[in-house]
C-alpha cells in the first residue's frame, strides 16, 4: 500500500468510526461542583457556573487525542447547551481533540442521561468506542456493541475497559 492509499483509509476511517466520549467526569474532572446537585434542592445554575475551573483528566484527553487521528470524536454530555461557550473554551484551554459536541438541550433536566445518550448514539454512523463514568452508560454500550471503557475518579485518575 503506497503513502497515498494509507493517507486515503486513515482520512476515510476517521470519519466512518465514531468515539463516544462524556465530557463531566470523564474528560473533566467535575467533583468539585457535584454538592450543588447532590441534595434534592438541586442548583444547576451554581453547578454549571463552575465549569471552567474543572480539571482536565489528563490520561482520558491522551487517549482521545491519539484516537482523534483515526477515529471520529463525539462529545456527547449531559451538560446543558446553556453552557456551550464556556465548555468550548475549556476544550480549546486543555487541547481536546474533538470533531462533535453535543450537548442537552437546556431545560431538559428531567431526561435521564441513559435514555439520552441511547437517543443520540442511534444518530450516529458508525460508533465503536466509548468512554463514559457512569456504570448504566457504560452498559448500554456494551450492549450496544461498542469497545467501552469505564473513567473512575477516586483518588487516582482510572480508566479501565467495562
Amino acid at each position: 500500500m503506497n503513502n497515498l492509499s494509507i493517507l486515503n483509509a486513515l482520512y476515510l476511517r476517521r470519519y466512518v468510526d465514531e468515539v463516544v466520549v462524556d465530557l463531566d467526569g470523564t474528560l473533566a474532572d467535575n467533583r468539585h461542583r457535584l454538592s450543588h446537585i447532590e441534595n434534592e434542592d438541586k442548583q444547576w445554575g451554581k453547578y454549571l457556573s463552575k465549569v471552567q475551573k474543572d480539571k482536565p483528566v489528563q490520561e482520558v484527553i491522551s487517549k482521545i487525542n491519539d484516537l482523534s487521528e483515526t477515529h471520529k470524536i463525539v462529545i456527547l454530555t449531559m451538560r446543558s447547551d446553556q453552557t456551550e461557550e464556556d465548555t468550548l473554551k475549556w476544550l480549546r484551554k486543555n487541547d481536546v481533540s474533538f470533531d462533535e459536541l453535543i450537548m442537552l438541550p437546556e431545560g431538559h433536566w428531567n431526561v435521564k442521561d441513559c435514555e439520552f445518550k441511547e437517543r443520540k448514539l442511534k444518530n450516529m454512523e458508525n460508533p465503536v468506542i466509548a468512554f463514559d463514568d457512569k456504570e448504566r452508560n457504560c452498559q448500554m454500550y456494551k450492549e450496544k456493541g461498542l469497545e467501552t471503557y469505564l473513567v473512575e475518579l477516586k483518588a487516582e485518575q482510572k480508566i479501565k475497559k467495562y
